[in-house]
């Protein structure tokens, strides 16, 4: 008999032989970042390093890649703070570190990750699926740093360092800025991802993409992986830890304060990724 009280899972995870799959599954509410599900994700990744998985999928369940933190996180991290500024410091500096690790263990998994942005990569989101080592989205996607603008907060997950390494820092200094929205063929055209494909097509091209890249010597392929990551301007490990005591100096700043409780406010602990 079907529990139809049961929750859904909060990621889904498949393996082959040498491909695996990571989805999240929280497409109700346009798959938020939470402590738990960053938690089984790195679990994910680590039980296929474990397994000897070689490429590995990335995706959202619905029409949503990720939506960005689940507010119901972030107000949390806000209320243990008791209004000390200290502790907003710490419980976010901690809270953050947690999730920066998703990004470094993808950015040292010893095989290549793929993320298919099936719809809105928002916030934490865009920073997620820019940290794979390819990035595909369908046409309808866009990418979105909401973080300035809308929450008094500075895009975290390494968006801000991805986005100076591949579209130049112009255009890094006034979407960081502005949080307009990146639209999936402006991304590829720019060099951002990799490829912009129809929404009717994503599925199937992501997957041909995946069996190419698994059919591939992977000890040449993860070479290459080191050469690419190694070549940046600036080790992403060290940006993370500049950009994680930024953002808990931010949870720590009375007008953030101010910012981000007005807009949790008005949304509450659900974010619905919206164009603007």
């Amino acid at each position: 008999m079907v529990n139809k009280t049961a929750k859904p899972e909060l990621i889904l995870v498949e393996k082959t032989a040498r491909t695996g799959r990571i989805v999240l599954n929280q497409e109700q509410v346009l798959n938020p970042l939470s402590q738990q599900n960053i938690a089984e994700c790195r679990q994910a990744l680590d039980q296929f390093r474990t397994q000897g998985v070689f490429v590995v999928e990335l995706t959202g369940a619905g029409r949503a890649f990720c939506a960005g933190a689940d507010l119901g996180w972030v107000d949390g991290v806000l209320k243990q703070g008791q209004g000390r500024a200290e502790e907003r410091y710490e419980n976010s500096y901690a809270a953050l570190g947690d999730a920066q690790e998703l990004v470094k263990e993808i950015h040292t998994f010893p095989g290549i990750v793929v993320a298919v942005v099936n719809g809105p990569a928002v916030g934490g989101g865009a920073g997620l699926a820019l940290a794979a080592d390819i990035t595909v989205a369908a046409k309808s996607a866009y990418f979105s740093l909401p973080f300035v603008p809308k929450l008094g907060l500075i895009p975290d997950l390494g968006a801000v360092s991805f986005l100076q390494d591949r579209i130049g820092t112009a255009r890094t200094m006034a979407h960081s800025l502005l949080g307009e929205p990146i639209d999936a063929a402006y991304a590829a055209d720019s060099g951002l991802i990799w490829a912009c494909w129809e929404d009717g097509e994503l599925q199937t091209k992501a997957r041909e993409l995946i069996a190419r890249i698994a059919e591939l010597p992977r000890s040449a392929a993860v070479e290459v992986k080191q050469l690419v990551n190694g070549s940046r301007g600036c080790v992403l490990h060290d940006y993370l830890e500049l950009e994680r005591g930024a953002q808990a100096r931010l949870f720590g700043d009375s007008e953030t304060l101010g910012v981000l409780n007005e807009y949790l406010a008005q949304h509450g602990s659900r974010v619905h990724p919206a164009k603007g």
